[in-house]
């Protein structure tokens, strides 16, 4: 019936679900140039896609290549199997608000993901263009629950059960925006994968994958089991990758990254703008031994990895490591904090991995072997005193400033208490809202909220400054029966 209704829409068209669970027993294809979503939009989704298919089959939804009219997948939950699988090329596709649960590692299957951009043809001759990706939460706590047992500290997590990634592409890339995403415990949060030894341009085999234009901002990883992210074919230009968040490492696998840029190993000419700035990436999680690396980075050109906070209070292996640099271009570690006994332990804070290298600069960089913390602080932003009508409607938003200095709009949602106690993130009394999101005020109450670039799974402490950074600009108006007051914090 869905599949039927999906080839019967025209371009422009809108699929829409209604709430309830859609018990799904094959894949269905996407027709191109509609929106689907559900019926009355919320957040979290109230629309699943369940479905339970066989560890070779694919996501529930497939858009096949050549597709350039706008296509739309937004308010929909899946369990059970990834939401979709993209042949390109393909362009102009949007992602945004969904849920994606219940993803299962497998043992046969590289790869489980909730979303898989791949290219059928191999190599660079296909190209996925202007797609993005926004406000989506890949994976919950039934996801990818932990490493087999077989595992040593020293096996490849793939070798065993796949990888239960959030977001995978296989093609090339030309405009991907991926940001105010959450990926939360599964094996890898986004892998830009290459094929083989193909993971660039002149590699052997022929011509690998190449990335322009990929923007990750303001993502959060929580309990990932190896690593947030990963950039592996060669990074051509516009590479930025800032104000992402990573912490509580979940059954560590061998080789954990926060953020690995294994890109840049063609010469000079093509050496990329990568600019890896202002990421939190925090090793905090007690009882594995497969700790790994903070950020990884190889390759030539002038890899700038600048103002990131990288922190280990149990052993690690290093906050920065760094390879394959037979040109001789130094890669850029300048003005970052790496902290942590952990790292003292386990080699160093910056190490090199492979040999045949230029050492890093590493001007203003601040290594220690104690991290401090700053927990959320909120301002009083209750109603002003006088005559108020009841109930208020409150509608809180968040501008998307830093603790310390402004930085760029972004921040995903505002936490609130109405009993006078400071809003803690994830815990005690405090809820959350989207920003912009509104709440009802049955009578007078002291009102407390902050603003955060996570999403709702997040630390309850994290250094001022970076991806978790609390934000005191939050904005109140309220609504109540005759009148209408606006108060800023």
């Amino acid at each position: 019936m869905i599949q039927r209704i999906i080839r019967g829409a025209s371009p422009g068209d809108t699929v829409s679900f209604d709430a309830g669970n859609y018990d799904i027993t094959s894949g269905l294809t996407l027709k191109c140039g509609l929106t689907y979503t559900a019926t009355t939009p919320v957040t979290p989704s109230n629309v699943i896609l369940s479905a339970s298919f066989s560890e070779f089959s694919t996501d529930i939804f497939t858009l096949n290549a050549g597709c350039t009219r706008p296509t739309t997948i937004s308010y929909l939950s899946s369990k059970h199997a990834g939401l979709l699988v993209v042949s390109t090329p393909n362009s102009n596709l949007t992602i945004t608000h969904n849920q994606v649960g219940d993803l299962k590692c497998c043992y046969s299957q590289v790869y489980s993901p909730a979303l898989y951009f791949n290219d059928p043809a191999g190599g660079n001759r296909n190209f996925l263009l202007n797609a993005t990706v926004t406000w989506n939460q890949f994976g919950d706590s039934t996801s990818c629950t932990a490493p087999q047992n077989a595992m040593t500290l020293t096996d490849s997590p793939e070798t065993y059960q796949g990888g239960c990634a959030g977001i995978v592409t296989g093609t090339s890339i030309n405009g991907l925006d991926i940001e105010h995403n959450n990926f939360f415990h599964i094996g890898e949060g986004v892998h830009i994968e290459c094929y083989g030894d193909r993971c660039s341009p002149g590699d052997p085999g022929g011509s690998g994958p190449v990335t322009y234009y990929l923007t990750a901002q303001y993502n959060d990883c929580n309990q990932i089991h190896r690593m947030c992210w990963e950039e592996q074919p060669e990074a051509i230009t516009a590479v930025i990758m800032q104000y992402n968040s990573m912490h509580d490492w979940f059954h560590s696998y061998y080789g954990s990254f926060g953020i690995s840029m294994a890109c840049c190993a063609n010469p000079a000419s093509f050496a990329p703008y990568l600019n890896t700035s202002s990421n939190l990436i925090v090793f905090n999680t007690v009882g594995d031994s497969r700790y790994g690396f903070g950020i990884e980075a190889f390759g030539t050109g002038p890899p700038k990895f600048t103002n990131n906070l990288i922190q280990s209070p149990h052993p690690a292996g290093s906050a920065m490591t760094y390879g394959f640099n037979s040109s001789r271009i130094a890669p850029n570690f300048n003005y970052n904090t790496l902290c942590g006994a952990g790292f003292e332990k386990g080699g160093g804070y910056i190490t090199q991995e492979f040999p045949d290298l230029t050492a890093p600069t590493t001007t203003g960089t601040v290594k220690s072997s104690t991290c401090s913390t700053a927990t959320s602080a909120a301002p009083t932003i209750s109603p002003i005193s006088g005559t108020q009508s009841f109930p208020l409607t409150v509608r809180l938003t968040d501008a998307g400033f830093g603790s310390t200095t402004p930085l760029p709009n972004g921040n995903t949602g505002i936490w609130y208490t109405t009993d006078g106690s400071t809003p803690t993130p994830g815990s005690g009394t405090a809820k959350r809202l989207d920003s912009g999101g509104t709440f009802t005020l049955p009578s007078a109450a002291t009102v407390k909220a902050v603003g955060m670039w996570g999403a709702a799974n997040q630390p309850t402490s994290y250094p001022a400054g970076y991806g978790f950074a609390p934000s005191l600009v939050v904005s109140a108006t309220y609504t109540g029966v005759a009148s209408q007051q606006r108060r800023p914090r």
